[in-house]
């Protein structure tokens, strides 16, 4: 689906990781117990950013739902995609070493969870994912 460029707008995940977003996404309090988290959210979706060496490292995925590997930046991004028990779509994309140089080992990895509300835009949560983009590049 292709979507009016004056409806959405990049954000910063920390480092040089970003990803494209509707334009009304607004900043949120986010709280992690191991990690730094941000968050996002509007009346269609929410995005929490976990980054730190404890995050989620999606070895798994929901039952029914893969976890895909590909590159972006010369880093083995893991994505994965489902529709949790309440019926919302989620995305998940795992970025090993994400804030700095991929060939630095022990730079912070990311977690990036988009999810849709209940019965609003069910592929809007993929395509954020989508839109990862690290060092400038897209996916």
């Amino acid at each position: 689906m292709v979507r009016d460029d004056s409806r959405w707008k990049r954000i910063s995940l920390g480092g040089a990781a970003e990803l494209r977003v509707p334009v009304d996404m607004r900043a949120t309090e986010g709280q992690g117990v191991d990690s730094t988290v941000s968050a996002w959210e509007n009346d269609e979706l929410s995005i929490s950013v976990d980054t730190g060496p404890f995050v989620d490292r999606l070895q798994r995925a929901a039952e029914g739902a893969d976890v895909v590997e590909h590159p972006v930046s010369g880093r083995v991004v893991r994505t994965t995609s489902f529709v949790d028990t309440e019926g919302s779509a989620v995305a998940v994309a795992h970025v090993p070493e994400a804030t700095g140089d991929a060939s630095a080992p022990g730079a912070p990895a990311m977690t990036v969870v988009v999810r849709g509300k209940p019965g609003r835009a069910p592929d809007l949560p993929a395509e954020v994912i989508r839109s990862l983009s690290i060092g400038g590049s897209g996916s």
